[in-house]
């Protein structure tokens, strides 16, 4: 039978500085590929773009503070705490797997995705134990 675990979050600045290096290479493009077309095509861009400073800061403003599991029979209960309420979790098909990065998927949305790397977690070694109860790795 497991344990019931949790880790602490916190927000990571690499994940923060890869968001707005995205932002502003797809504004870069954007512009570069619309500036021979009207002048309609600019202000649609900058729709887009308010679209996406949006969804960034709803990403950014939601407050995940820790992350964790209870036991329930032989399987794992996940749950996030967000904005100081726990919320059961099912991850979904989309969420990644990589050595410096996870990217957990609780929902159809674009914005309920959880990017964890190493600096979101108190240690190093917080997130390798983190990665070991979410994929059975030692």
């Amino acid at each position: 039978m497991h344990a019931s675990a949790e880790w602490a979050l916190s927000f990571s600045r690499q994940q923060q500085v890869c968001d707005l290096l995205a932002l502003l290479l797809f504004l870069i493009l954007s512009v570069y590929l619309l500036w021979p077309l009207a002048i309609w095509m600019i202000a649609a861009l900058v729709m887009l773009l308010s679209v996406s400073v949006m969804v960034l800061k709803r990403i950014w403003q939601r407050d995940i503070s820790s992350v964790g599991y209870r036991p329930e029979g032989l399987a794992k209960r996940w749950w996030l705490e967000i904005n100081d309420h726990r919320y059961n979790v099912r991850w979904r098909d989309g969420s990644v797997r990589q050595r410096d990065c996870v990217v957990l998927c609780w929902s159809f949305w674009p914005w309920d995705r959880l990017i964890l790397r190493a600096d979101s977690f108190v240690s190093a070694e917080e997130f390798r134990r983190f990665r070991a109860e979410l994929y059975g790795e030692i």
